[in-house]
C-alpha cells in the first residue's frame, strides 16, 4: 500500500461525521510555498479544510505553532520528516514533546519516507514513539532507498488494533499488486547494498549544500536526499536556464 492510500484512508475514516474537518500540515511560506502533493490529494478526494502552518525561516518544522494551532475541530496533524520538501527533520524528543501537546483524539500522522538518510544526534525512533501513544501512525515506503517508486508499496505502524480495523474498513480492495509486494520482499533481501546506497547519497548531498554555500546560497539542513534553498534571484529566470528550456 502506498503512504498516499494509507493518508486517504485514515482522512476517510475521520471524516465520515463531518467533512469540514480540519487537517494541519507544515508548508514553507510565501509565494513560493510548495504544499505537499499528498495533501492536496487528499484534500481534493473528501474536501477538508487543510490549515498548512509555516516552517521557520531555515525549513524547518515549527511544532510549538503547529501545536498551539490545533482546535476542537482538528481530525489530522501531519509532521514528514525529514520534512518534504524542505529537508530538515524532527529528533525524537522534539516529536515526542510534541505528540504529548496533542489531544489524544487527533491523529499524529508522522511520514517517515526518507527516515534513512538521517544523520541527526537524536533521530526519531519510531517503535518507542508508539509505545503508549495510540493515536500516533508512522508511515515508511519502499519508493525512497528501495527505489520502487513506481510500484507505489509502503507501509504503516501504529499501536492500536482498533485505528487498523478502521483502517481496513475504508481503505482501498485492491492497494498493492503481486508484483509490488514480490519486489519489496527482494529488497529487504539487500540491506547491505542499500546501505551502501543511501551512504553514497548522504555523500553527495554534503558535497551538493557545500557547493551552494560556496555559490552564496543558504540551503535547509536537508535530512533527505534533495536540498532546498531560496534563489537569489526570481525562480521563474532561474528556471529558464534548464537545458532544453529556451528564454
Amino acid at each position: 500500500m502506498s503512504t498516499c492510500t494509507i493518508y486517504g484512508s485514515l482522512w476517510r475514516r475521520r471524516l465520515i461525521e463531518d467533512v469540514r474537518e480540519r487537517l494541519f500540515t507544515p508548508s514553507p511560506d510565501g509565494p513560493r510555498g510548495v504544499r505537499y502533493g499528498a495533501e492536496v490529494e487528499l484534500l481534493a478526494l473528501d474536501a477538508a479544510t487543510a490549515v498548512p502552518v509555516p516552517v521557520t525561516a531555515t525549513g524547518e518544522h515549527d511544532l510549538a505553532a503547529m501545536a498551539a494551532a490545533v482546535t476542537p475541530r482538528t481530525r489530522v496533524v501531519l509532521v514528514c520528516t525529514p520534512n518534504n520538501p524542505t529537508g530538515p527533520a524532527v529528533s525524537h524528543a522534539e516529536l515526542v514533546a510534541f505528540a504529548e501537546r496533542v489531544p489524544r483524539d487527533v491523529l499524529v500522522v508522522v511520514d517517515e519516507a526518507y527516515l534513512e538518510f538521517v544523520r541527526g544526534d537524536d533521530p526519531v525512533d519510531g517503535r518507542a514513539l508508539l509505545r503508549g501513544r495510540p493515536n500516533v501512525v508512522l508511515l515508511r515506503t519502499f519508493s525512497k532507498v528501495y527505489g520502487l517508486a513506481g510500484l507505489r508499496v509502503g507501509y504503516g505502524l501504529c499501536g492500536s488494533e482498533e485505528l487498523v480495523h478502521a483502517i481496513d474498513q475504508v481503505r482501498q480492495p485492491f492497494f498493492c499488486n503481486v508484483a509490488a509486494q514480490a519486489a519489496a520482499v527482494e529488497a529487504l533481501r539487500h540491506q547491505d547494498a542499500v546501505a551502501q546506497r543511501v551512504e553514497r547519497t548522504v555523500m553527495a548531498r554534503v558535497e551538493v549544500e557545500e557547493g551552494l554555500r560556496t555559490l552564496g546560497l543558504d540551503p535547509a539542513e536537508s535530512q533527505a536526499n534533495f536540498a532546498w534553498f531560496d534563489l537569489a534571484s526570481d525562480p521563474e529566470e532561474a528556471a529558464g536556464y534548464e537545458p532544453d528550456v529556451v528564454v
